[in-house]
Formats: structure tokens, sequence, C-alpha cells
């Protein structure tokens, strides 16, 4: 039994055990609990000659249409929603069960 799984790993997982998965939470609290763990991090030092092409970077990375295409669901889901609405209308049951991993 495959107890837990990372969004950025869902397609993975799923393409193993094909059909066989399905989401759900951990019980939570009135004060609710959990976390969505990120797959991928990004940083910038402090020290960078380049602090601002940088920046730039990361913001085209995860927000750019283009971008979003190129890099399909490879990193795990988009984490700008219009980004994987536009990979929505053909997603794989991989990508579908991660989204639904993300969402609950």
């Amino acid at each position: 039994m495959l107890k837990e799984a990372t969004v950025g790993s869902a397609s993975a997982v799923e393409a193993l055990l094909p059909g066989q998965l399905v989401v759900s939470s951990n019980p939570i609290g009135a004060a609710g609990g959990g976390w969505a763990q990120s797959t991928i991090f990004f940083s910038i030092s402090e020290k960078s000659a380049n602090k601002e092409q940088a920046k730039q970077f990361i913001k085209w990375f995860i927000s750019n249409k283009e971008a979003g295409k190129i890099l399909g669901t490879t990193r795990g889901i988009p984490i700008d929603e219009a980004i994987f609405k536009d990979l929505e209308p053909t997603p794989t049951p991989g990508e579908r069960f991660g989204k639904d991993l993300l969402e609950n």
C-alpha cells in the first residue's frame, strides 16, 4: 500500500500503478493541518552580482506560458494556475493524479 506521494512524483508513481491509485487526505482537526511540500526550490545568493537577472529568470520560469508548455509537468504541477490551465486539455492520468493530490 502506497501511503504517501509528493505531487512532483505523482505522475511517475501513477505510471507504475496505472489506474490503481486514489487520492485521499489525512484526517485533520478544526484548526487544519498538513502542508503542500514543494518539489523544486530556487534561491538567489545575497552576494550574487546578478540578483535582478536571477529574479527575472525565476519569474519567467514559473509564469511564462511558453516556458510552461516546454516544461509541462516535468517538475510537478505548475505553481501558476494559468500555466496548468493551458496544459489541462490533455492531461495524462499521472498529471491528473498529481493535480488531484495537490487539490486534496
